[in-house]
């Protein structure tokens, strides 16, 4: 099995489909200069677990609505982990699904019910997080109310990850 490289760091966000966390990824990975690597970049969820390697990518920002299942992979092979959780009010995340419906799209985001899915993820982080956390692998829950959260949220994780 690889070992984590030294200095090695991953940025991993995930959240209910059409939650933002796709354009916050895009945001930060600019900002940060970290290769993204999501479904939108490899063209496949599965794809993206290929990619998972600290040897070839030192640091990276993973994000996928599923990611978060991963992350005692990416605590074997990163030496330190960031995993943002985007939890937004169930109106706002009603609102973006309803205004992506009409927009040219791709994915079966369609087929999905984003308030369930948000419960789905937030009761599966509970029961994962045990083996998780400690001084390098931090888990962060960001409540997003309104489109004007997200700013906020984009400032609280970019210090994050700096400081770990």
């Amino acid at each position: 099995m690889i070992s984590a490289l030294k200095n090695s760091k991953a940025l991993i966000i995930c959240g209910a489909t059409t939650s933002g966390k796709s354009t916050l990824a895009e945001k930060i990975a600019d900002k940060l200069c970290l290769k993204l690597i999501n479904e939108k970049t490899t063209g496949d969820y599965y794809k993206i677990l290929d990619n998972i390697n600290s040897h070839v990518i030192p640091q990276a920002l993973y994000e996928h609505c599923l990611i978060y299942k991963k992350q005692s992979t990416f605590k074997n092979l990163y030496e330190k982990n960031l995993l943002v959780i985007l939890l937004l009010a169930p109106e706002l995340l009603k609102e973006n699904y309803e205004s992506r419906l009409v927009q040219p799209t791709y994915g079966d985001f369609i087929n999905i019910d984003p308030v369930k899915q948000q419960e789905e993820i937030l009761k599966d982080i509970e029961e994962l997080s045990d083996g998780f956390v400690d001084k390098d692998n931090k888990i962060i829950k960001i409540q997003v109310n309104t489109i004007g959260d997200y700013a906020k949220a984009e400032e609280f994780i970019l210090k994050e990850f700096s400081n770990l």
